[in-house]
């Protein structure tokens, strides 16, 4: 069971909440761990819930480790069901028996390395936090294993959102949402079911279950949308289209879905190749998250589903 979406704040702000899919079950499972307890067992009494939460997603060996223990318990059965999804509690004393796998103070190493190394940075969740995980996500689910990503954007905008170092060549990336109510016949601008689930996840209500069946309209108003960005030719080269669906994360996970089924290779080559006959872009890729489904388009061979 992997628990793809990031670490978030519960609904009352006190709780770091995980969330996955059960593979048997296709039920959603929920991780819940307190932060007072994380406070008191790293002895980090200062630290507010936004930077426990904010840790728990940008420093991947506290991801990892929350991860493990939230699927140690649910496979021994030790989570309760509420309103029909399972909930497993991450206690102190589970805390304690990995704790030389965490790292919540300073540090962005855990202490049994006894490695102190100083992190100055402020880690807030950042758009290109977020972006950067999509795009090594996919890179590793295409079989990628060596490659460094990071923020082209320091010191001025540049038109592109990550750029990653791959088998020796520097590649750009953009990176933006498919959201079903996009496109067609609509006027408005951005998704209105992305914000009213926005709304919702805030309220802590379940997310919104209307999405459009036929995908083709948002997809090509994404690609519409990004076919204006400019960047420097001379800079960057290479550059790809990243276009996110059924992602991991709240708010976003019904807004953004596509049913894998709904689409192919003809389909996408007849409906969305001519939009990009004269792009920039060296390839386009449809990343369906939740399902692990992947297509790319390039002017040499079309749309090809990959995964």
């Amino acid at each position: 069971m992997h628990f793809a979406v990031r670490p978030t704040l519960g609904r009352d702000s006190t709780s770091i909440v995980l969330v996955a899919t059960s593979p048997s079950s296709h039920s959603v499972v929920y991780a819940m761990v307190s932060c007072q307890d994380i406070r008191e067992e790293f002895g980090i009494r200062g630290a507010s819930n936004e930077l426990l939460r904010d840790r728990a997603r940008v420093r991947q060996t506290n991801k990892d480790a929350l991860e493990d223990l939230a699927n140690s318990l649910f496979t021994s059965g030790s989570y309760t069901v509420v309103q029909g999804s399972p909930v497993v509690k991450i206690t102190r004393s589970d805390l304690a028996g990995k704790k030389d796998r965490f790292a919540w103070d300073v540090s962005d190493l855990p202490p049994v390395l006894g490695i102190p190394t100083p992190d100055s940075r402020k880690l807030t969740p950042e758009k290109f936090e977020v972006e950067k995980f999509k795009v090594e996500s996919l890179l590793t689910l295409l079989g990628h294993k060596s490659f460094e990503s990071f923020n082209p954007n320091l010191k001025e905008e540049t038109g592109i959102d990550v750029v990653t170092e791959l088998n020796g060549k520097r590649i750009g990336f953009q990176v933006t949402d498919f959201h079903s109510d996009e496109g067609g016949q609509s006027a408005q601008v951005g998704s209105e079911l992305r914000r009213l689930e926005s709304q919702r996840v805030r309220e802590g209500l379940p997310a919104v279950s209307y999405v459009n069946p036929d995908p083709i309209p948002g997809l090509a108003q994404r690609i519409k949308d990004k076919l204006q960005k400019r960047w420097s030719k001379r800079e960057f080269p290479e550059v790809n289209l990243l276009i996110a669906a059924s992602v991991s994360e709240l708010p976003g996970i019904a807004s953004t879905f596509i049913w894998g089924p709904t689409l192919d290779a003809a389909k996408l080559d007849s409906e969305l190749s001519e939009l990009l006959s004269d792009s920039d872009y060296a390839a386009v890729y449809l990343y369906n998250m939740n399902q692990n489904i992947v297509y790319r388009w390039s002017k040499t061979e079309g749309w090809k589903k990959l995964i």
